[in-house]
């Protein structure tokens, strides 16, 4: 019989667009009149950030595995074997993410 545990760990570092993605219009909408101008004088429309965000999922793996041979006649031989695996849902230990519950109200955060 084997068997195993482990612990798994997803990291992510989200890290798009975090210095910022501006936006130069054509002509018709600039701001100078020319959207090639608009961009070497740094007059964007429109300009978006991202926040950088670190986030932690954890998530437990078990598995269990048996096996056997069985000779019922000098030529023939059973080999049966069991397994069971189980992943459990990821779980978060920084409590940054929301999951929705039914019936629970929501609290404001302060």
């Amino acid at each position: 019989m084997d068997g195993e545990a482990s612990l798994n760990k997803d990291v992510q570092l989200t890290d798009l667009n975090n210095y910022g993605v501006f936006g130069f219009q054509l002509s018709t909408s600039a701001r100078t009149g020319n959207a090639l101008s608009d961009y070497l004088l740094g007059l964007a429309n429109s300009q978006t950030q991202d926040a950088p965000v670190y986030a932690i999922d954890n998530s437990f793996f078990y598995s269990a595995f048996a096996q056997d041979d069985w000779h019922i006649l000098p030529r023939l031989t059973l080999n049966i074997g069991v397994r069971w695996d189980v992943q459990t849902p990821p779980t978060d230990p920084q409590n940054k993410e929301a999951t929705f519950v039914q019936g629970q109200a929501s609290t404001p955060i302060r």
